[in-house]
């Protein structure tokens, strides 16, 4: 399993990432859901996390997003559905990120 390691601004939290259903950046902090409900901030930028976790279940759909590809429950082409029910948009140039959806 791969964890992810953030810092909230008062504590270190290590993430195993099949616990995270998506990751959204908003402004100068990136906000992690997790399946539980719970929310975590960090001043991680989304560009950074998408390099720690390439190779992995997360899949980047939007400059703004990256979900978890096991949480997609359907999709268009633009925008997808995730098992809590979220719409998350599919950028023009993230089009071919339905290919590794299934």
């Amino acid at each position: 399993h791969f964890n992810l390691e953030v810092f909230d601004g008062k504590k270190y939290h290590n993430l195993n990432i099949h616990d995270i259903l998506f990751i959204k950046a908003d402004h100068v902090y990136v906000n992690i859901f997790l399946m539980d409900g719970q929310q975590l901030n960090t001043r991680k930028s989304l560009k950074q996390l998408a390099e720690i976790l390439e190779g992995t279940h997360m899949i980047q759909c939007h400059r703004s997003y990256l979900v978890n590809r096991n949480q997609i429950k359907s999709w268009n082409a633009d925008s997808m559905k995730l098992s809590n029910g979220k719409i998350i948009p599919i950028s023009r140039g993230k089009k071919y990120i339905l290919d590794q959806i299934n």
